[in-house]
């Protein structure tokens, strides 16, 4: 499957400004109130997903410079997700995965904190836009620890995957609050 670089960008900021409306509705008493039956709070789930994107930005300007070292360019722009991680990625979207130690969020984690991660998150990503667009996304790949590897492309495409994951979980963390 094949999509233009700058259209799977506009789709990760309009899931991320979706990500930061939702906990603006929870204010930071309800966002940093431990739940019982939940693992984290949705300061720490928020911080997860910052921590996590954080990982995918770095693994994805490594791929990229990689390609651009190696003068492979891209394809007009596109942004190309094989078959075989279409499929995989949908088969784990419904499964609960345990995030690997590296990923896990401290005990004491600040909304505020959280927050500024994100937007930090969403500028860096910003920034590697133009090298979507100018170098090949689908050279080269990086291990995920479920998936195994990944373009810079996949990395991508999963990052916008794993925020919609977690808004689930902080809805369903919300439906307990008091």
């Amino acid at each position: 499957m094949q999509r233009d670089a700058n259209e799977v960008f506009a789709e990760l900021r309009s899931i991320r400004d979706n990500f930061l409306a939702v906990l603006d509705e929870f204010g930071t008493d309800k966002a940093e109130q431990n739940v019982d039956g939940e693992g984290w709070t949705i300061a720490q789930t928020a911080m997860h997903v910052a921590t996590v994107e954080s990982g995918i930005i770095r693994i994805c300007a490594k791929l990229l410079g990689n390609a651009e070292a190696e003068g492979s360019p891209s394809d007009g722009g596109k942004i190309t997700l094989s078959d075989d991680f279409l499929r995989h990625a949908e088969d784990i979207k419904t499964e609960k995965l345990d995030a690997p130690e590296r990923v896990q969020p401290s005990a004491n984690v600040r909304l505020k904190d959280a927050v500024s991660a994100v937007n930090a998150n969403a500028d860096m990503l910003d920034a590697l836009l133009p090298k979507f667009i100018e170098f090949d996304s689908a050279a080269g790949t990086f291990p995920h620890p479920y998936l195994g590897g990944l373009t810079a492309a996949e990395w991508l495409s999963l990052s916008g995957d794993h925020i919609v994951r977690h808004l689930k979980q902080i809805d369903r963390i919300g439906s307990k609050l008091t």
